[in-house]
């Protein structure tokens, strides 16, 4: 180890060199596919002479548009071992999304699948695509294996991903992610967290969240790393879900907002899913009160781990210990070990989130760079820290400006949902000649709601709680969603156009 506290070796290498210690046991299981540890390294060195076959290099970015699949994993090894780059995008995208993915990364391979690929022939016309199966075995035993002569030339500064950042508030940005950032990110949350659960967990876990998005990719990898089984679903059902936890006795998920508030719609889950033991929730904050209702419906839960991060950083800067008991709901923990924090305090007097670790990336593919002269990368987040633990107030970009004050989109969304039958909601700041902005709430209901009834509670509720300067004068719509990110993040820039 270094004195950085993560080993100086390319992170793939740490995946492929454990897998030989795992094993029989099972890595990766998709339907009716499954792949052991032990056949891990055979597959990816499949993949390496496709991917030669293809004409790719070190420094090319490979750039892969499925669903959840194992083909992910073997992308990404095989890759990694040539020193080319991996990134992904939805397989929903639309041709401009997919355009534009390309213009950004510069990616000179596809892999995808034969919808995608017809649907989408205009936008991929000038790049290599490569049309995969469903089933990895099928397709690699077609692959008559070469020797790979000193294909792998990296150091642990060399780039391993390359992500797309969440686009919340603007255009989605390409970030280059090194081996040494997964390495201090990855083993910061070992000495944390992560080797302490995995110590009392069957390894086992369930992946819905999008591979292709840095936190559930990056999941994936841990469990590659640490041995653990991934039951991967493609598409996330919540009921399915359910059944899959069952089947598999699988104790620890990892989940978004957006999915604690389909249970928390669903209702009356007592007795499903028995061996759920730890619930991880990130991307963006959960009030105290909705935890506590989502811990009603899994009684059995005994760790609640909410978390704070970003692409930038590979996956968390912050996140709950694991002896919490409850104690801090709502928070999304404390600073992990290598990470410096700072609470930047703007001249409005909102105080912003800084962070440095070797965790955080330099730069994004286009060049611009992501840290300040001292090394800060600048969240755009507004923080506040207590005892230890770090509360994400609101987003910087988000805060409203009327007549000269600075109005909370977050405090007066969480007032709106303790209002009951409210599923989600989202406050925006709409242009006002006479005050500059006002605030705006597009609010999901649950089913069979009277609306009148509830705009006359909403009504009383904002006077009750909220000042006049933070009444939603810019006015209140009901839609059916809210438009999100491939992390649960709520898109307020797509919030215009409902």
């Amino acid at each position: 180890m270094s004195s950085s506290c993560y080993p100086e070796t390319l992170f793939h290498q740490l995946i492929l060199e454990n897998a030989v210690k795992h094993g029989k046991r099972d890595a990766l299981i998709h339907v009716d596919q499954v792949i052991t540890f032990e056949e891990l390294p055979g597959l990816v060195s499949k993949m390496v002479t496709k991917l030669l076959e293809l004409g790719v290099t070190q420094g090319d970015i490979v750039l892969v548009c499925l669903p959840n699949t194992i083909w992910y994993p073997l992308i990404f090894l095989a890759s990694a071992k040539l020193g080319a780059i991996m990134t992904g995008i939805s397989s929903e995208s639309t041709p401009n999304e997919i355009q534009y993915s390309l213009e950004e990364s510069g990616a000179k391979v596809v892999f995808t699948n034969e919808g995608v690929a017809v649907e989408n022939a205009w936008s991929l016309r000038n790049v290599i695509v490569e049309v995969v199966p469903e089933n990895v075995k099928t397709y690699t035993r077609e692959i008559l294996e070469i020797e790979h002569l000193n294909v792998e030339t990296n150091t642990i500064d060399s780039f391993l991903l390359a992500p797309f950042s969440s686009g919340t508030t603007g255009s989605p940005k390409c970030c280059l992610l090194t081996h040494r950032n997964f390495l201090a990110s990855t083993f910061s949350l070992k000495n944390f967290l992560f080797d302490q659960l995995l110590a009392q967990s069957s390894l086992r876990t369930l992946a819905f969240l999008p591979f292709y998005h840095a936190s559930g990719f990056w999941a994936l990898l841990l469990c590659l790393l640490e041995g653990c089984t991934t039951v991967i679903m493609s598409d996330f059902h919540p009921i399915l879900m359910m059944d899959l936890v069952e089947k598999y006795n699988i104790d620890t998920i990892n989940i978004v907002p957006s999915i604690a508030n389909v249970f928390l719609k669903m209702g009356m889950l007592q007795g499903r899913c028995p061996s759920l033991r730890t619930i991880l929730c990130g991307s963006s904050g959960l009030t105290k009160e909705r935890c506590k209702r989502l811990l009603s419906l899994f009684p059995q839960v005994k760790h609640f781990i909410q978390g704070y991060g970003m692409t930038e950083l590979v996956v968390l800067s912050c996140v709950t210990p694991i002896d919490d008991n409850f104690e801090h709901l709502g928070s999304c923990g404390k600073l992990l070990p290598g990470f410096q924090a700072n609470l930047f305090t703007h001249p409005t007097g909102e105080m912003e989130l800084l962070l440095k670790s070797d965790a955080i990336m330099k730069f994004y593919k286009n060049g611009t760079s992501n840290l300040d002269e001292n090394g800060y990368l600048h969240t755009g987040d507004v923080a506040m820290e207590r005892d230890g633990f770090y509360y994400i107030v609101d987003r910087m970009k988000d805060l409203i400006k009327l007549n000269g004050y600075q109005v909370s989109p977050t405090e007066i969304e969480n007032v709106i949902l303790t209002i009951p039958k409210v599923s989600e909601v989202a406050v925006v700041g709409v242009e006002d000649e006479l005050c500059g902005q006002l605030p705006k709430a597009y609010v999901v209901l649950e089913k069979d709601v009277d609306e009148l009834l509830f705009r006359k509670h909403l009504e009383h509720t904002m006077r009750e709680k909220l000042s006049a300067v933070k009444q939603l004068r810019g006015g209140v719509v009901i839609v059916k969603d809210l438009p999100k990110s491939a992390s649960g993040k709520v898109q307020k820039n797509k919030l215009v156009f409902y």
